[in-house]
Formats: C-alpha cells, sequence, structure tokens
C-alpha cells in the first residue's frame, strides 16, 4: 500500500476516534459503504464540506470503478484499512481505559477510613479512647445501604460486588478477627498485634460491571458510610490501563450487632446472581468493639420496636 495513503488514513482515523471530527466521521462512513457497495456515495456531508470528503476518498483510493485489477486492489486496500482502523480504536479504548483507572486511583487517593490512617508501607488502626459509635450514625448508615440496593439490585453487573460485601459482613459477625476479601497477601501491622481479616478487590469490580455511577457511589458507600479502610496492594509499576488490586479493611469499631443490622438489609442470596468478588485472608488485627461497648444504647423505643 502506498505510506502516504496509509499515513493519511490513519490521521483520519485518529481525528474520528480520538477528537471525534465530523469530516473523519463522513469519510469513515463512505468507507463502510465502501466495503459493501464498492462505491462511494455521500451521506448526510454538507455541501461546503462534499469536496473535502470526495478530495480525502479520492487520496486514499476509495473509487468506484468497473476495471477487475482495480477491484482486486479494492479488496487489499480496504482490508489494510480495516487493520489499521481495529488497531487505532483499540488505543482509543485503550487510552480511555487507562484515563478511567487513573481517575479512580486519584478518587480513593482522596477518601480514607476515619478509623486507619496510611504511611507509605503500612496501614495503621487510629487509637480512640472513649469512643462511641452513635447510634443516628449506625441509623444513617443503614439508611444509604438500602438506597445503594435499592438502585442497583436490578443491575446484575453489581451482584458480585453485593454478595463479597454481604459475605465479609457475615465473616466478620461469626469471628472475633475483622474479615475481608483478598486476591493476594499483604501485610498489615498494629502495633499491639490484634487480629483483623481484611479484603483485596480489583479497581475492575468497580469500573467494568454496573454503569458508570456505580464507581463513585460504591467507593463512597465503603469509604463514607461503612468506614472500610483502603491500601493498594503492590506499588511496582504495571500498565496504567491495568486494574489496581486494593486491601479493602473492615471497620474495627463494627460490633455484631451493627452488623446484623446490616445483613437485615441485604436481599436472599437467591436473588444475587454470580460468584462473590474476593475471598478471606486473617490479618494480625481484632476487632475494637466486639460486643458492642462502645455503641451508644438504643433509644428504648426504637430497641422494643426492632425486637418486636
Amino acid at each position: 500500500m502506498n505510506d502516504e495513503r496509509e499515513k493519511l488514513w490513519r490521521q483520519i482515523c485518529r481525528q474520528f476516534y480520538f477528537q471525534n471530527d465530523a469530516l473523519a466521521q463522513q469519510i469513515l462512513r463512505q468507507f463502510e459503504i465502501c466495503k459493501t457497495d464498492d462505491t462511494v456515495i455521500s451521506v448526510e456531508t454538507p455541501m461546503e464540506k462534499l469536496s473535502i470528503v470526495q478530495e480525502n476518498c479520492k487520496a486514499l483510493g476509495l473509487e468506484n470503478s468497473s476495471d477487475p485489477m482495480h477491484k482486486n486492489a479494492m479488496e487489499q486496500i480496504i482490508e489494510r484499512y480495516e487493520l489499521i482502523k481495529n488497531q487505532i480504536r483499540s488505543e482509543y479504548h485503550q487510552n480511555l481505559a487507562t484515563h478511567r483507572y487513573e481517575e479512580f486511583h486519584k478518587l480513593l487517593l482522596q477518601r480514607q477510613s476515619t478509623n486507619y490512617c496510611l504511611d507509605d508501607k503500612v496501614l495503621l488502626v487510629r487509637e480512640k479512647e472513649a469512643f462511641i459509635r452513635l447510634y443516628d450514625s449506625h441509623h444513617e448508615k443503614m439508611s444509604k445501604i438500602t438506597n445503594f440496593l435499592r438502585q442497583y439490585m436490578d443491575t446484575l453487573g453489581s451482584h458480585p460486588f453485593l454478595l463479597g460485601l454481604k459475605q465479609v459482613i457475615q465473616w466478620n459477625l461469626e469471628s472475633s478477627n475483622i474479615v475481608g476479601w483478598r486476591c493476594k497477601e499483604i501485610h498489615v501491622y498494629h502495633r499491639h498485634f490484634i487480629n483483623l481479616w481484611l479484603i483485596v478487590v480489583s479497581d475492575a469490580v468497580f469500573l467494568e460491571s454496573a454503569g458508570k455511577t456505580f464507581a463513585a457511589d460504591s467507593v463512597d458507600l465503603l469509604i463514607n458510610s461503612l468506614n472500610f479502610g483502603h491500601y493498594e496492594l503492590t506499588k511496582v509499576a504495571t500498565e496504567k490501563s491495568e486494574p489496581r488490586n486494593r486491601v479493602w479493611l473492615m471497620d474495627p469499631y463494627l460490633s455484631d450487632q451493627d452488623m446484623r443490622d446490616l445483613l437485615h438489609l441485604f436481599p436472599p442470596k437467591y436473588r444475587l446472581e454470580g460468584r462473590p468478588s474476593g475471598d478471606k485472608y486473617m490479618t494480625g488485627l481484632f476487632r475494637m468493639n466486639l460486643i458492642g461497648l462502645c455503641d451508644e444504647p438504643q433509644p428504648f423505643f426504637q430497641r422494643w420496636c426492632v425486637l418486636l
């Protein structure tokens, strides 16, 4: 193929995919027609732009002819152009994925649990003297998870995340240690060597599953509502478009009663499809509020309403 033609075609494809250029779109539309009809016609091209489109099509060799040799050459040209177009389209989607993952990474760098702090190498539990978990705060948390479930329950792509979240709460309820999802091992330290479970989840769980708003909403649920801590699993250089694996660490101040209340909000397992995201892993950190000594007592009326 003529190198100048290939260069022009690459330029047009890039203008369409990366810049959403209207003229480039018309030329690619002509190309698609040429693949099936062996001809080039104008489609919704303004008259003042028609000559530019026609000139580019001519320069690319996308011209109709009854000559058999020309038809054979056209088939080779179209095959080559199709390959180039697919390569550039792949670059565009790769670039888009890179941007999405980097934006998600920046979002998480700005968000962290109030019960954890990070330095460069370790994840630390914040010491809280005379800590009280307010009843109103717990009630607000339950309202937020209810709204989240209502919004995403009908989206099948969210079900593995919901199953994993339900599972990690259940694990914690059954253990004196904090339990979480795990993909790979990470060391978590605390100066009192308290036992803790953690969760490691790929960023793809948030970005590739349940729509445009799911990533931001699920991060808001985990960090702002459930107070999960998080930590990037590895610091080694990887392709920017590759999902990062992150440690998600359960709130160490959740009591058994907190978790029972949360589990009651989830739908039954048969209504959730797929496999839960992640699996569990033991750390060296204990739960701080196992039997609810730090929980504010429920008002008498609310407590008996729940029991009844």
